[in-house]
């Protein structure tokens, strides 16, 4: 792997860890070990959800799609994306939930 595939995947991984911080999510399908990000906004914000797109792009293998739903009456559409099933991002929900965990423990402590 060449130096720019490197710094390319470590700016890949830098950006997924705060969009999950932020407005992503991290989906495990029953029986699959790997895990994918999935990224959802309003239309009412295309504009970031194409950039975010644009910044994932070596990792998405698919195109994004529109969905639309009701929120208490009201009509709503978006936009979503998903990544394929990638390995890298089921070690980063198991680092993810285990420092949760371990927040959690330290948090019952601190308040006993």
């Amino acid at each position: 792997m060449g130096y720019g595939k490197r710094t390319a995947l470590g700016t890949i991984k830098g950006i997924v860890v705060g969009l999950i911080l932020g407005d992503c999510y991290l989906s495990l399908q029953k029986g699959r070990l790997n895990a994918r990000l999935e990224f959802k906004q309003s239309t009412k914000y295309s504009s970031y959800f194409w950039y975010v797109y644009l910044l994932l792009g070596p990792i998405i293998s698919a195109l994004p799609y529109f969905y639309s739903g009701n929120r208490q009456g009201v009509p709503f559409y978006g936009l979503k994306l998903c990544t394929p099933l990638l390995f890298y991002l089921s070690l980063l929900n198991f680092v993810i939930c285990f420092m949760l965990m371990e927040l959690n423990v330290c948090l019952t402590v601190f308040m006993i």
